[in-house]
């Protein structure tokens, strides 16, 4: 009697190993499955983000665009800012500009940007006369 329970208790035990380890599995898909989830979606957002990006870069230069062909003062400060910022001559090239051709291909000097809160202030002055 003493081996039968002895027998029916390794059993019991055994079953016990087997759905502990079926359950481990099934957690581990889950977690599988919602990473993989997870990768999708944050593609997915980075995707749309991109998308919302574009369309505002879009919107803006449309507007810059269109201050340009209204004032033509600023689009000689424009034409000014964009000749010391752009350096690739694919870029400047686009904007007819003259390639630099002193070989320093970078994304744009500092300095160039340094005038825009004075361009800005001499915008807003324009304005208010």
């Amino acid at each position: 009697m003493l081996a039968a329970l002895e027998k029916e208790e390794a059993n019991l035990k055994s079953e016990m190993a087997d759905k502990r380890q079926k359950l481990r599995e099934t957690e581990q898909d889950r977690r599988k499955y919602l990473a993989a989830r997870m990768r999708r979606v944050k593609a997915r957002l980075s995707v749309q983000e991109r998308r919302q990006r574009t369309r505002r870069l879009i919107l803006i230069g449309t507007l810059v665009e269109h201050e340009l062909v209204e004032n033509p003062k600023r689009r000689a400060r424009f034409n000014s800012r964009l000749d010391a910022f752009l350096t690739r001559d694919r870029d400047r090239e686009l904007f007819g500009l003259k390639p630099r051709g002193d070989g320093t291909e970078t994304n744009g000097p500092p300095e160039a940007s340094a005038s825009v809160a004075e361009d800005e202030r001499r915008d807003h002055h324009e304005q208010a006369q």
